[in-house]
């Protein structure tokens, strides 16, 4: 069992009590969060995207412009991702040479219009149509054609509709709590080859710890701005807790300022994917299997009868035995 040390005390939390913690809507610290209203609350958020520099610009003012200022200002957002964060592309762009790319959360399109020449075919996937549509349009101007579109009506089900052998999500799927993005990996991994490489670009925990260790809906409004419903951190453990069983991690970079901004994760999937893995529909409710319940403070379950560990999570007190996950 995936064990995720709880910021406060370095006890562990089993992953039914992290599911469980994040589907009530709390976060890595044990604080009150937006819970699964976050899907919704995304929706509004990312009418407005990051414009390539400290301002933020709302895509149907974007759309409003005319081509030639829409390219002018697309232009200039590129050659600012492309002089952060080049090093990506030429790494990348060597991992996805020749191949079906599927990336979720399009955004401006940076990303993908970049890598496109050097793959077979690039996927935008959104969950906002406009969103969508301002991609094509870049893609229109700049002459691109191995694209595809795809709107993300339900990002936990979508069917994708074919077989991808790579995928790239840039700062994404920490905008989840991490029960609902295991989820959405889950149904994404069904679409995705053995042998796929995985380009994946999230906050890591340092960043998350030099701002205090917040809630994670109020460090989203600090990475990301007003209305950002949430944002976690990750590390290599849970980033492999998110991919599944079936992946490995190839290497991790730390970068940004003082290297502690972001964190990029490459992984490749090594054989396919168990029919059943841990989250895969799973839905947990705070309860421990015989009806023991879960343990606030050291994070295993109990058995039926067996007081909650204490402080140290490694043994029940009273004369219940330690559940799953518990000390001896």
């Amino acid at each position: 069992m995936t064990e995720w040390a709880r910021p406060d005390t370095g006890c562990a939390w089993g992953d039914a009590e992290m599911e469980r913690r994040t589907r009530a809507g709390t976060d890595g610290a044990g604080n009150g969060g937006a819970g699964a209203d976050v899907l919704a609350a995304n929706l509004a958020k990312w009418s407005t995207l990051p414009s390539g520099g400290p301002d933020q610009a709302r895509v149907e003012d974007l759309l409003a412009l005319s081509d030639a200022d829409f390219a002018e200002f697309w232009r200039a957002g590129s050659a600012k991702w492309t002089a952060e964060r080049g090093w990506e592309y030429e790494r990348f762009g060597a991992r996805f040479a020749g191949l079906r790319v599927l990336e979720i959360g399009s955004g401006l399109g940076h990303d993908g219009l970049a890598l496109a020449p050097r793959v077979r075919n690039w996927t935008f996937c959104d969950i906002l149509a406009q969103n969508l549509t301002l991609v094509r349009r870049a893609a229109r101007l700049l002459g691109v054609r191995n694209v595809s579109f795809q709107q993300l009506h339900d990002p936990l089900a979508h069917d994708f509709r074919g077989t991808f052998g790579a995928f790239w999500a840039h700062g994404v799927l920490h905008h989840l709590p991490f029960a609902l993005a295991r989820r959405e990996m889950a149904n994404i991994d069904r679409f995705l080859a053995v042998g796929a490489v995985a380009g994946v670009l999230m906050y890591p925990r340092e960043r998350w710890e030099a701002a205090g260790r917040p809630p994670f809906g109020e460090f989203g409004a600090r990475t990301d701005g007003p209305g950002t419903p949430w944002a976690e951190w990750y590390d290599e453990d849970k980033i492999l807790a998110l991919f599944g069983p079936a992946w490995a991690l190839r290497d991790t970079v730390h970068w940004g300022s003082a290297d502690s901004r972001f964190v990029t994760f490459e992984l490749v999937k090594e054989r396919e994917t168990p029919d059943e893995q841990p989250g895969d529909g799973a839905e947990y409710a705070g309860e421990c299997a015989g009806g023991g319940s879960c343990c606030e403070t050291g994070g295993s379950c109990c058995e039926t009868g067996a007081s909650c560990c204490g402080s140290g999570g490694s043994r029940c007190g009273g004369s219940g035995k330690a559940g799953p996950g518990g000390g001896a």
